[in-house]
């Protein structure tokens, strides 16, 4: 899903992917606070939410261990 919306990241430094993962955590860890303490912004808390964000986390990193792989395969 994550190629599918993507495309191909495999260009991408590790630096970008470093930001856009911990874009993403950051995003996870604003719907367990929205949810579970006193929220500002309620609307972005919800196990829906946690759920959405913590597949976001799972692709990227899985993307990220990819192309870790194919670098290490293609020397």
């Amino acid at each position: 899903r994550q190629f599918e919306l993507y495309g191909d990241q495999s260009g991408r430094s590790f630096y970008e992917f470093l930001a856009i993962l911990g874009e993403e955590y950051g995003e996870l860890c604003e719907a367990v606070s929205e949810t579970f303490m006193d929220g500002i912004h309620p609307e972005r808390g919800g196990l829906d939410n946690i759920l959405r964000e913590s597949v976001h986390v799972a692709a990227v990193a899985v993307q990220f261990i990819e192309v870790i792989q194919r670098r290490l395969d293609n020397g």
